[in-house]
């Protein structure tokens, strides 16, 4: 059986087989990587490699896999940027009694967005009202 010489960056060099290590080479752009976990640690540990040393490791009975970029990375979003108000609004959304109910579907989410507005509108006027208190 092949043994094959890798290192990992905590425990160092490391002897592994080849049902220990994996090949994957993008359909994009046909660059290559071999990873493995680490026998020691544990850690998975990915590092490019040239065609060449795939050829030579997928003859030695290494797997390899071609995988391939998501659609989503050519996706353009479209409508506005998401603003810090939007971030302050989803927070709300997620912290309010009706977030599940929100993400299972049972209530209509703009109720909830409606809700968690008027909320905020109520703090906004219980702050404008203590502004005005200070200045008398």
């Amino acid at each position: 059986m092949a043994i094959i010489r890798a290192s990992c960056i905590d425990c160092g060099e490391l002897e592994l087989t080849v049902a220990d290590v994996k090949v994957r080479t993008s359909s994009a752009d046909d660059t290559s990587t071999y990873y493995f976990r680490c026998p020691h640690c544990e850690m998975v540990m990915v590092k490019p490699v040239a065609s060449r040393t795939v050829d030579m490791l997928v003859r030695a009975g290494v797997q390899s896999t071609v995988w391939h970029m998501p659609a989503e990375i050519k996706e353009r979003p479209s409508g506005p940027m998401i603003d810090h108000d939007d971030l302050l609004d989803f927070h709300e959304l997620v912290h309010s009694d009706d977030v599940m109910e929100a993400i299972t579907g049972s209530v209509d989410v703009s109720e909830v967005m409606a809700k968690v507005a008027r909320s905020q509108a109520e703090v906004r006027l219980d702050s404008d009202h203590d502004l005005q208190g200070t200045n008398d």
